[in-house]
């Protein structure tokens, strides 16, 4: 009887403590279960989040290919894209830099002449000559430059229409030229202390897209590494499928549905082949936007203002057209960079920050320039370094 009682309880225990463990193991992996549930859940919820803004994208880009396409099918004669290509292409080069600020300098001196109708002395005019002579001949040889490699002497764009050097070297360039035109008259008009303040005033129109820059530069960069969207020559040359084919070619060469509309193919296929997914934003359209901005407020209120803002509006709508012509960018891209520029000037310019068009030193733009080159230059030590390391530990465990 005792036997059976111990049995039985012996048995009621490890029953008990087995359906324990049952349930615990059950529990555990209910609970290991909800937790995967979980995670695959929160990881389905990112791909569909993903795969949204994907299809958003893609819808966004079919809309804007289809408002860009009339450019990019545009064809003109060839003498008026050689024209076109100069203001299409020429506001990302050193040409920004070294020449822009000079012709800033130089059509709000004409019109503060024109308003104030004072007679110069020979010194005078001998300063404001030397201004229109680098002026207009600094245009000129960019223009034949230009020109030159347009025919095929592409090392001209390298040694000289986009080198580092000028890149590095034009605020300074252009400090010194307007510095010394603008300031250094030597007549009783210029002495006049309103007169002196009008010429600092010019000064500083002239130096202040050379002071803003680097910031539209660093904006610019980032966005165009971050979105990586391929530029319309890249598209035409590489991805779009090849259905168009020349009948009047026995081996099926394909036709290009818009670089072979262009007569000068030299910045297409330099795109296309060397920078094709630089695309968002347009830095030509943003510098042009930059550079165009002080002319557009020479003048004043002044009836001749609006000739002042004709030319401004114009230069803007040459690049950001002309880039889409030469299929660097979509119209969304020349949009965003011209509002970068506008952005960056509204911010400087507000009383938070202080730093407005009428407001420059002549050191401003040198300190901000030297800036920016530095930093690009630690950034590229940095990346280098990072490479050789990771290259270096790569080696080691391939050994």
């Amino acid at each position: 009887m005792c036997n059976t009682t111990k049995s039985s309880g012996t048995m009621f225990t490890e029953t008990s403590t087995s359906t324990t463990k049952a349930n615990g193991v059950s529990a555990g992996q209910e609970s290991v279960i909800k937790t995967n549930g979980a995670m695959a859940s929160g990881e389905e919820e990112a791909a569909a989040a993903k795969r949204r803004r994907r299809s958003s994208l893609h819808r966004l880009n079919i809309i804007d290919e289809f408002i860009s396409d009339p450019v990019f099918r545009l064809g003109l004669p060839k003498w008026l894209e050689l024209l076109y290509s100069f203001p299409a292409n020429i506001f990302g080069s050193t040409f920004s830099l070294m020449v822009m600020p000079l012709w800033i300098g130089l059509l709000a001196l004409m019109e503060k002449q024109l308003q104030q109708q004072y007679v110069t002395n020979n010194d005078t005019s001998s300063n404001l000559m030397l201004l229109k002579f680098i002026t207009i001949g600094l245009t000129a040889v960019y223009m034949i430059a230009w020109g030159f490699f347009q025919y095929g002497y592409d090392k001209v764009g390298m040694k000289f229409i986009w080198r580092r050097g000028l890149y590095i070297g034009g605020a300074s360039w252009c400090v010194a030229v307007l510095a010394y035109t603008l300031l250094g008259f030597d007549n009783d008009a210029a002495n006049n202390n309103n007169n002196n303040n009008n010429n600092k005033i010019i000064l500083s129109m002239a130096i202040y897209p050379l002071f803003l820059w680097p910031f539209v530069i660093l904006i610019v960069t980032y966005l165009k590494k971050t979105s990586k969207r391929h530029r319309p020559a890249y598209k035409d040359y590489t991805i779009r499928p090849n259905d168009h084919v020349d009948d009047k070619c026995s081996n099926g060469k394909r036709i290009n549905t818009w670089i072979d509309k262009k007569k000068y193919l030299a910045v297409p296929y330099m795109l296309a082949e060397h920078n094709g997914n630089a695309a968002f934003p347009s830095g030509d359209a943003a510098m042009a936007a930059l550079f165009a901005l002080p002319i557009f407020y020479i003048g004043g209120g002044d009836d001749r203002s609006y000739y002042y803002k004709a030319i401004a509006s114009a230069l803007i709508f040459l690049s950001a057209s002309g880039r889409m012509y030469v299929l660097a960018h979509h119209f969304l891209d020349v949009i965003v960079g011209i509002a970068i520029t506008y952005l960056v000037h509204l911010i400087s310019s507000s009383s938070f920050v202080g730093f407005g068009m009428y407001d420059m030193e002549w050191w401003y733009p040198l300190v901000m320039t030297s800036a920016y080159f530095l930093y690009q230059k630690l950034t590229k030590r940095s990346a280098a370094a990072g490479n050789e390391a990771g290259n270096n530990e790569y080696s080691k465990k391939k050994k």
